[in-house]
């Protein structure tokens, strides 16, 4: 683990990753959402019993600035996946069929 700290800032530059994909650099950081995933609702009210309510977005911030323990932000891609409407940071690739340079035989009789 203790070389994973380095990897985000390599990886980032490597492979042209979205600025979200490695919010704060910092391992311990949470994503809310779970990897790969940021919140598409920043302004949804997530509400928990016994804590208080907090938008989407502001409970996103607290997990990319590490205000969220590691043990409350393993379960909290469950709960708020639908409220939060979380959604993959990796664009959705439609695949496309290259040109065939199949061709077509027809029988013709030969003369």
């Amino acid at each position: 683990i203790d070389q994973c700290s380095f990897l985000p800032t390599l990886v980032e530059n490597l492979c042209d990753c979205e600025p979200s994909i490695f919010p704060s650099g910092i391992p311990d950081s949470c994503s809310v959402c779970g990897d790969g995933k940021k919140v598409g609702n920043p302004e949804a009210i997530f509400a928990f019993p016994g804590q208080p309510a907090i938008t989407c977005g502001d409970l996103e911030d607290e997990g990319e600035q590490e205000i969220i323990p590691t043990d409350q932000c393993a379960v909290l891609p469950d709960l708020i996946v639908n409220v939060c409407n979380c959604t993959s940071v990796y664009p959705t690739i439609v695949p496309t069929m290259a040109p065939s340079s199949y061709q077509t035989l027809t029988n013709t009789p030969s003369v």
